[in-house]
């Protein structure tokens, strides 16, 4: 009893609860009462509801202003590190940008051959391709020696440009004139000096230069010089040397000198004109535009047996003491210990240009140049060219070989010639006519030269003069210059361009024509052709030229046409189409021109240059009127005359 007291007592509350639960017939006894403080009391609903209501609120409000909160420091966060990577760009590009030189182009356009003396433009365009603007900027174009800038006195000219921004492209001109000699190569240079804006780097405040450089090649020289002497030349007697110099543009050339270099062994007697200084050079304070001077030198001139002498001649500007050379020639004489000499001239000339029809006078001058007497002498002139009309021959003393082209000299009909006694001279002569019209029938008639061969001989040499050089020759050529010709006609009818108004003109109404100008050109290129004619003041330049592409203009205040045709080739009309070109004008007849003719075009004038022979050609074309005999329709009509 005592033990299962003393295990009760072991026993927890539970436990003993748990074996009255599962013990047969045993008593749990009276379920005690739950305490006050968990007994539950009555709640309204609305009680319920608002304080749930209440609750919830209170609740939403604290997750909105959470919410909010977190927003508004997102939202400061990426403001904060856009800053942050601003200023970062904005740092590297403003500390560690750097400027690229190679983005500021400089580039020259002009031209790439030029004329000794011709007016020429540059243009320099420059381009700041960078990302900086440029400040202080100044452009400066440098003209090379022997050019003479427009409106400058020196070959350095600067410009004032100011500021370039970024991306922008201009551009600048230069006009002048370049002066040398053929072949000669002239460079300018264009140099553009500046400042980047807001550059970093260890050249700041310094100018930046970008460069360029074009060469211009002078093709052609104004200036033409031709010497003529004796091919041969007899040691130790006097010689002539004729020089002449010509101005071949229209331009005037101030502060020119010609000079001259004798070869070794000639001795200079005179001159004339005298020379400026020294024997060998002629100052010119200017040579006009299409001027020709002439120079004629005496001297003598020794040497070896068919040594070769040879004289130089110069002309250009002078500029301090130095020569800018426009022009050069030269020319060679041998010496010569030949018995007989001969030299021959046409038109008292070594070389010339001739036309078509021309007469050529020819003068052979011979002579014993020993002091042994050579008999049985004879003299030759052997004629060649296709342009030479033989039946025309007028022969002093002499006669005419067919078979050779040949004309003969002997003692026969010059006495002198049978002994032709030491130191003895004397002289023959010949002229013909060129053929008036030429036989242009294919490419190769062309540049045609008309040549003279003069021989001098002795079949009969004396014994003391056996094994020495007897015999001479002479040779003398004449250009013949080419044969331009321009017609002007005025059509109504079938005219290029298609004409209206009434045949004939009448009173008040508008009537136009055409008016044609055609050349042709026989045997030589033609270079810088140009015509030039004027219409009266009633007359109506009405703007339509055929063909359209041609270089035809009108100046309305002078009422001047001009037509630039440049080239010309020849055979133009002859193996190949004669080069044409109309222009349409209009008249309105007054009151006063009823019955008569109205002028419609003054007279026509051209001008060339024949690239064979240099010669200037002038021809010149009478006006018209609207009494057009080569319109048939007009002639048939009486359309010449104004009606009321």
């Amino acid at each position: 009893m005592i033990m299962d007291n003393q295990n009760n007592q072991k026993r927890s509350p539970l436990e003993s609860l748990q074996e009255k639960l599962y013990q047969p017939g045993a008593q749990i006894g009276e379920r005690p009462e739950a305490p006050e403080i968990f007994q539950p009391k009555e709640i309204v609903p609305e009680q319920i509801t608002k304080g749930w209501e209440e609750e919830k609120s209170e609740d939403y409000m604290t997750v909105k202003k959470v919410r909010k909160k977190k927003l508004l420091s997102r939202l400061f966060a990426a403001f904060l590190f856009l800053i942050f990577v601003g200023m970062a760009v904005f740092g590297y590009i403003y500390f560690f940008r750097t400027f690229r030189q190679s983005d500021i182009l400089v580039k020259i356009r002009g031209p790439e051959t030029v004329e000794s003396g011709e007016n020429i433009q540059f243009f320099v365009s420059y381009q700041n391709g960078s990302d900086f603007d440029l400040e202080n900027a100044v452009l400066i174009f440098e003209w090379p020696k022997g050019a003479v800038p427009k409106d400058s006195s020196v070959l350095k000219i600067e410009k004032r440009i100011g500021d370039i921004v970024s991306g922008r492209e201009a551009s600048a001109s230069f006009s002048g004139q370049f002066f040398g000699a053929k072949n000669d190569k002239l460079a300018v240079n264009a140099i553009l000096k500046y400042k980047p804006k807001g550059q970093n780097s260890s050249n700041q405040g310094k100018l930046l230069e970008s460069k360029a450089v074009f060469e211009s090649i002078i093709s052609k020289t104004p200036f033409s010089i031709v010497m003529n002497m004796p091919p041969r030349a007899v040691s130790g007697n006097e010689t002539e040397l004729f020089l002449e110099y010509q101005n071949l543009s229209e331009t005037i050339f101030p502060d020119m000198q010609l000079k001259l270099k004798y070869p070794e062994g000639f001795i200079f007697s005179s001159a004339e004109p005298s020379p400026s200084f020294s024997n060998d050079t002629w100052d010119f304070d200017k040579i006009l535009g299409r001027e020709t001077g002439k120079i004629k030198i005496k001297g003598m001139l020794s040497g070896k047996d068919n040594e070769v002498k040879l004289f130089q001649a110069a002309i250009g500007r002078r500029e301090k003491e130095q020569l800018t050379i426009y022009a050069s020639n030269e020319y060679s004489v041998v010496i010569s210990s030949t018995i007989l000499f001969v030299y021959q001239t046409v038109n008292d000339a070594r070389e010339l240009s001739v036309s078509s029809g021309d007469i050529l006078n020819y003068k052979i001058t011979y002579r014993n140049t020993s002091d042994i007497a050579v008999p049985n002498v004879v003299i030759s002139a052997k004629l060649d060219g296709k342009v030479v009309d033989f039946k025309t021959l007028d022969i002093k003393w002499g006669s005419f070989s067919g078979a050779t082209n040949s004309i003969i000299w002997n003692a026969s009909g010059v006495r002198q010639l049978a002994l032709l006694s030491p130191g003895e001279e004397g002289a023959v002569s010949f002229s013909v006519r060129l053929k008036r019209i030429l036989d242009v029938s294919g490419p190769n008639d062309k540049n045609f030269v008309v040549s003279s061969n003069a021989k001098i001989e002795s079949d009969q040499i004396p014994e003391s003069l056996k094994g020495i050089p007897i015999g001479n020759e002479d040779r003398v050529n004449a250009k013949l210059n080419t044969d331009i010709a321009v017609s002007v006609r005025g059509i109504y009818k079938n005219a290029p361009i298609e004409n209206f108004g009434p045949i004939p003109p009448r009173l008040t109404q508008k009537t136009a024509y055409n008016i044609v100008w055609q050349l042709t050109n026989t045997s030589n290129d033609i270079d810088n052709a140009r015509i030039e004619a004027s219409l009266p003041p009633s007359v109506i330049w009405e703007g339509k030229i055929s063909p359209s592409n041609y270089d035809i203009t009108h100046e309305q205040a002078t009422g001047k046409i001009v037509w630039n045709i440049g080239k010309i080739p020849a055979g133009t009309g002859f193996i190949m189409p004669a080069m044409q070109a109309a222009f349409q004008i209009s008249i309105i007849p007054g009151i006063a021109d009823i019955g008569r003719s109205l002028d419609l075009i003054f007279g026509t004038n051209l001008s060339a240059i024949d690239s064979f022979t240099n010669a200037v050609i002038s021809k010149q074309s009478e006006g018209k009127t609207t009494y057009l005999l080569e319109d048939s329709y007009i002639i048939e009509n009486r359309g010449w005359t104004v009606a009321q």
